[in-house]
């Protein structure tokens, strides 16, 4: 079923969109789904299933490796991702079609992060602000880096992005820094240009994605524990929100819901559009 769906989204997607999110998302703990989604609408544009998040012949990890390498060339378009796929292997495949990668980085590459933490380190770098720093409390630098120093093919840019918070009850300030890996090179892109390809990657896939198919569908509150069912009503999801997202762009999924609830004509006309 995952094959002729990928193959249905390519063929209505046409190009690929400039920024795609790739994640995955577990349902009750049995199976999982791989989503490369649209950062603006949440749109997915591939699908994958997979067992666990890592450590199987099935995982997250090697789900995203099959899905890279069934796309079409990537040229002019930008992958981001969580760090569970900050890997040398999906790294390399998304520059050899032709896009760049946007990487979080964390404790599964430690001599990345310890770079990184040695550059957030620095006395008096100098941060960018973002455009409202007075709200935002966030500041950004694009650091050039080489693939040899980082020992990571295709790197060019290590991201350090600070983000202040202040509780109003109490004034307490806090500061938490976060680290990326980018293919592409510091100057391709604005302060604000990255900050906005780090936010859309939670916003497109996180909450136009994932937080529709479970506070809208569902999916979650599933009762059934079979793999195979969860796994195909997933998937019929993702076809349906790519459905919706064209139908009704300007309205919320619960608003078109409402107009097609007892409306079956419509509902039909829509599946076989």
């Amino acid at each position: 079923m995952k094959f002729r769906l990928n193959d249905w989204l390519a063929r209505r997607a046409g190009s690929l969109p400039q920024a795609l999110a790739l994640d995955g998302k577990m349902i009750r703990d049995h199976i999982g789904l791989l989503t490369l989604a649209q950062h603006e609408d949440g749109a997915p544009q591939a699908l994958a299933v997979y067992d666990q998040k890592e450590g199987t012949e099935r995982c997250e990890q090697t789900a995203a490796v099959d899905l890279l390498e069934k796309l079409p060339a990537l040229d002019g378009k930008i992958i981001t991702a969580d760090p569970l796929h900050c890997q040398r292997k999906t790294a390399r495949i998304i520059v050899e079609k032709g896009g760049d990668f946007l990487l979080q980085i964390k404790g599964n590459q430690p001599k990345l992060l310890q770079q990184a933490q040695g550059l957030d380190s620095l006395q008096d770098p100098p941060f960018l602000p973002t455009p409202n720093p007075a709200t935002d409390g966030s500041k950004l630098h694009p650091f050039p880096i080489e693939p040899m120093t980082a020992d990571f093919p295709f790197a060019r840019t290590l991201i350090v992005l600070r983000s202040e918070r202040t509780v109003k009850k109490t004034g307490l300030s806090t500061t938490e820094s976060r680290y990326y890996l980018s293919s592409a090179p510091p100057d391709q892109y604005t302060p604000t240009q990255w900050l906005q390809l780090i936010r859309g990657h939670w916003g497109g896939v996180e909450i136009r994605n994932h937080w529709r198919r479970d506070a809208i569908m569902g999916e979650d509150r599933s009762r059934s524990r079979n793999p195979n069912l969860l796994a195909n009503l997933a998937l019929i999801r993702s076809a349906l929100l790519l459905l919706l997202t064209d139908q009704g762009p300007a309205q919320s999924l619960p608003q078109i819901r409402e107009r097609l609830h007892s409306r079956p004509t419509q509902c039909l006309n829509l599946l076989c559009s």
